[in-house]
């Protein structure tokens, strides 16, 4: 079962983009486990997953220029940070600027390697350690593979 929140309402033209951000955590959720087995997945990787196949639901406030701008002045969250938590964390950050943010490093994560995120989810999803995959599958560890999409973001010209 689905609850749709009633804050919804006003945006009910845009409710299949919202069923794709509910559906994706449900998705995840039920193949890699519910309650402590889930708690390896942590929210920046789920919400910026939502964000991604929902056409960028959930970060609708914050534009991908807003979310480049800020990472190229230092406001970001660091995904390794984050690997212990499904905590709504947000480093100091707008919940909308978190989530577009996870969003642009899911996105460089499966521009980066297609096949590898395939895989990587593929394995996500058969409950395996969200922390070890990464090497797994793209052979750098996450702090590395966030060095590589900061290293991309910071090429950018925004205005």
């Amino acid at each position: 079962m689905i609850f749709i929140s009633p804050k919804i309402r006003g945006y009910m033209y845009h409710f299949d983009e919202f069923l794709k951000y509910e559906l994706s955590h449900i998705h995840l959720h039920q193949y890699s486990g519910f309650g402590a087995k889930n708690r390896s997945v942590p929210i920046w990787f789920q919400k910026g997953l939502a964000v991604e196949v929902s056409g960028g639901r959930g970060a609708d406030t914050v534009s991908i220029k807003q979310a480049i701008k800020a990472i190229q002045q230092n406001r970001q969250f660091s995904p390794a940070a984050l690997l212990d938590t499904t905590a709504a964390e947000f480093e100091g950050l707008s919940q909308p600027m978190f989530y577009r943010q996870a969003h642009l490093f899911i996105w460089f994560l499966k521009d980066y390697n297609s096949n590898s995120f395939r895989n990587f989810y593929v394995d996500l999803t058969k409950a395996e350690p969200f922390d070890q995959l990464w090497t797994k599958h793209y052979g750098k560890d996450l702090p590395d593979l966030w060095a590589l999409f900061i290293k991309q973001i910071r090429t950018y010209e925004v205005s």
